[in-house]
């Protein structure tokens, strides 16, 4: 086998590992579930989430607004395999954050990692806009060496449109030609599962137009089995520039989809950068390749986290159910801006404190909360709610016994649908005394806009059908509150309207 036959293969041995390796991670993500609060009293929002590495594994946690270069916060311990970090926020900003992580795969050192993201088309980035991938090791080449084909540093970011990579090596400079016969090649391979079946990748060259085999652009490349070189089969042009000592390229995303291999953009890729030397024989004009360095392998999963909100609603939390059997008591809690809870606790008349546990953690969708109290007898207890730590939600319960026992929730009580998506809906309130029921509704300017009032109905419980009507028209999207009045008795509730 020839030496350019041999690279090739290492070449394309290295490609289809690190395709290999992008499978294995996806089953291996080390986080998940990351998740934001309002701006707590000292200005930073909280973001959370899931480490399933069980702390073993490197992290870092980057933030940034409104494209202002990337910061890294520290990451701490909340609870056993959950994570949390803090960001400085102000009302109005787009406020992006992401994570990093570095695993061994197969030998290999791969970042797991979120991609940084940019609204415009702007080439070339900044390194400082860009999400950091890895550093290589100084001197690791495979069967040619030069500094100028030693990888050091690899970047990447997605915007709408394109894709960027960045890398840097030992000597600040990317020559491409060496000499008449003897040529760099420059390369950001990308790595889609999907086409692993048919042994194909995908990759920005950045070289000289080396005739008969390749130039700069986007290609996807096979692999001939029976020649064991490579097939190059251009996809688009790229853009590329030398500029700080890094070697900057974007190719256009829909040229990678255009092609039927690629397919849609997935939700994850793998990235890194390979360097080769081309010679080409003067008396066979047949060109000997030699690999000269790959970086760390990155895969960057394409989740675009951001947090953008002009001002705080405080969260909607509502009594769901209480079993008196096995002591589990529900509430419902929901944020417009799809904010977590810092505080989520019950206080007993003790003093005792206990917490709420969420039934899942994307709150995006109304969150069920539950508790399991204690086997001793309570009369009452508050639950407590806050998106920000500071401004809360709470409510009391009082626990009487009927005649089996049981603990049942009794007070003035309401239930309705909230988020409301149409009307009319119903309003149904219980521990009703024997004087008129006196329904208000008002804007999240205070401003009164409908009333609904009802004799006594003597019997505890009320269901009302409402169609919406305020002020002759029936409520359009946004945030109310909703004040019921009953002799001594009163409660608020602010409910969500979306249509």
């Amino acid at each position: 086998m020839k030496k350019s036959e041999k690279a090739m293969k290492h070449i394309w041995t290295v490609i289809l590992v690190s395709i290999t390796a992008l499978l294995m991670a996806q089953y291996e993500i080390p986080f998940g579930n990351i998740r934001h609060s309002s701006i707590d009293e000292n200005g930073y929002i909280h973001l959370r989430w899931e480490d399933f590495s069980g702390g073993t594994l490197s992290q870092e946690f980057f933030y940034s607004a409104n494209d202002a270069p990337w910061q890294s916060s520290t990451i701490q311990d909340i609870s056993p395999g959950e994570k949390e970090a803090l960001a400085p926020y102000i009302f109005g900003q787009k406020m992006r954050y992401r994570l990093h992580y570095s695993i061994e795969e197969m030998g290999e050192t791969i970042a797991m990692m979120h991609s940084a993201y940019w609204d415009s088309e702007t080439f070339p980035l900044s390194l400082n806009n860009l999400a950091y991938i890895g550093t290589d090791a100084t001197g690791d080449s495979v069967t040619v060496y030069s500094p100028n084909l030693d990888l050091q540093e690899t970047y990447m970011a997605r915007s709408p449109d394109k894709l960027y990579f960045t890398l840097k090596n030992l000597s600040a400079s990317y020559p491409v030609m060496n000499s008449f016969t003897s040529y760099n090649v420059y390369l950001c391979v990308i790595g889609n599962a999907a086409s692993l079946i048919d042994s194909v990748g995908y990759a920005m060259i950045y070289s000289f137009n080396i005739p008969g085999l390749v130039s700069n652009g986007l290609y996807k490349i096979g692999y001939d089995s029976e020649t064991q070189m490579p097939v190059f089969n251009r996809l688009g042009n790229i853009q590329s520039q030398v500029s700080g000592g890094a070697l900057n390229l974007a190719c256009n995303i829909s040229d990678l989809t255009a092609d039927p291999d690629f397919g849609a953009m997935p939700d994850a890729l793998i990235m890194f950068g390979l360097t080769l030397k081309v010679d080409i024989d003067l008396t066979s004009l047949e060109p000997q390749l030699g690999l000269g360095d790959y970086s760390t392998f990155g895969f960057i999963i394409f989740q675009d986290n951001y947090y953008q909100v002009s001002q705080n609603t405080l969260p909607v939390c509502t009594f769901n159910s209480y079993n008196p059997s096995t002591g589990m008591l529900q509430i419902d809690y929901w944020d417009a801006e799809a904010d977590f809870p810092l505080v989520n606790e019950a206080i007993l008349p003790d003093g005792t404190i206990l917490q709420f546990l969420p039934t899942t953690l994307d709150f995006s969708s109304p969150v069920t909360y539950t508790l399991q109290l204690p086997v001793i007898e309570v009369d009452s207890l508050v639950w407590r709610f806050s998106d920000n730590g500071f401004n809360i939600v709470q409510d009391v319960i009082h626990f009487v016994a009927n005649q089996d026992s049981y603990l049942i929730p009794s007070a003035l009580s309401c239930t309705m649908a909230n988020p409301v998506y149409s009307f009319p809906v119903n309003i149904n309130l219980k521990g009703l005394g024997n004087s008129p029921v006196s329904i208000k509704i008002y804007n999240i300017k205070g401003q009164k806009v409908a009333e609904l009032n009802q004799p006594p109905t003597g019997n505890g419980e009320l269901n009302i059908i409402w169609n919406g009507i305020a002020s002759r028209n029936r409520l359009t999207s946004g945030v109310y509150f909703m004040k019921v009045e009953n002799g001594k008795q009163s409660l608020t509730r602010k409910f969500v309207v979306v249509n």
